[in-house]
């Protein structure tokens, strides 16, 4: 494997021209005014909700990755491990098999399966398939395959029920505060080089690949969405912002829309936000004296006014272009 040669495909025209179907059907995550689009497919819009519930999982089983699959996981990790992309190491996520609509409630039917199994499926889908490979998949990607082996027609996403995609479930959390005079202000973080996913881009300051823990779940039980997240989100924004439960309740924090990301595939995020009333000098103060020394963000916490970021909306990240969307007036 070669690193100069793409894992992923970050760039949203690119992405509409291979969905070409899918990007132009009206569950696309759009701002309110229909002029930006971000390449997302909406699964569950909470805002249309006034009491929104977060909904429910249902524990359906275990993720198999496909026998065919498993020399390329083997030889991407080890690619990963090499490269030092993969310090945090594997764990047990909830992956996303399929998701109703039930009398306004939303239910999630979840499977256990690893991060190890997202890097080598969601995180690697435009990487060349050898020609072994290709021949045997019968395709030249790993995008192109979970089309293939899901009867997925040109140009269109497979759905979730046909993906073979380990499709684990991602959660992204804007920060809204203020600055000195007054204006509504949502901050970013840069990724560093030295990261699997979105290396060097602009991103929501709080997003992490969700964990869980199967054992706790039985064959068709079910658990609050809320309170499956709620643990994870605990540990995450304490290593990751350093800022006290006091100021980031979780409680307080509001779900916009559970998606489908075009960039990896299909893979679910989950766009909440929080707004906290604290200026930025003083929230980029705190959360530098906490934080930790990290591998994957640079120390510098940044701004942007909606305004600013609309106007800048074809040069923002996947993420960054999802959330702007969802907050769009």
């Amino acid at each position: 494997m070669h690193a100069d040669k793409p894992f992923l495909h970050y760039d949203s025209s690119w992405l509409s021209s291979f969905y070409k179907t899918s990007s132009n059907k009206e569950n696309m995550l759009r701002s309110n005014d229909k002029i930006s689009v971000a390449p997302y497919e909406v699964l569950f819009d909470y805002r249309k909700h006034c009491l929104p519930d977060w909904g429910i999982c249902r524990y359906v089983g275990e993720y198999q990755l496909p026998n065919e699959l498993i020399p390329i996981k083997e030889r991407t990790l080890a690619f990963f491990h090499n490269n030092g992309l993969l310090y945090k190491g594997d764990n047990t996520c909830p992956r996303l098999k399929n998701c109703i609509v039930e009398n306004g409630k939303l239910i999630l039917y979840i499977e256990k399966a690893s991060y190890y199994d997202q890097v080598a499926t969601n995180l690697s889908l435009d990487y060349p398939l050898n020609g072994q490979e290709s021949a045997l998949l019968g395709a030249n990607t790993l995008r192109e395959w979970d089309m293939v082996q899901s009867d997925t027609p040109k140009d269109n996403l497979p759905t979730l029920e046909s993906s073979k995609l380990a499709n684990t479930i991602g959660v992204a959390l804007g920060v809204i505060v203020k600055n000195k005079q007054g204006e509504k202000i949502f901050l970013t973080r840069q990724r560093t080089s030295t990261v699997a996913v979105a290396a060097n881009k602009h991103v929501l300051p709080f997003s992490f690949s969700l964990n869980f823990e199967p054992s706790d779940f039985t064959i068709g039980q079910e658990k609050s969405f809320f309170e499956l997240i709620k643990p994870d989100f605990i540990n995450e924004q304490a290593e990751e912002l350093g800022i006290e439960s006091d100021l980031f309740n979780f409680e307080n924090v509001k779900p916009l829309a559970l998606c489908r990301e075009l960039c990896r595939g299909g893979k679910p995020q989950l766009f909440c936000e929080i707004e906290l009333n604290i200026y930025f000098e003083e929230i980029t103060k705190r959360i530098t004296e906490n934080i930790l020394p990290q591998k994957e963000f640079t120390n510098t916490l940044q701004r942007f006014t909606l305004l600013k970021a609309q106007n800048a909306f074809d040069t923002l990240s996947p993420e960054m272009k999802g959330f702007v969307a969802l907050k769009g007036e």
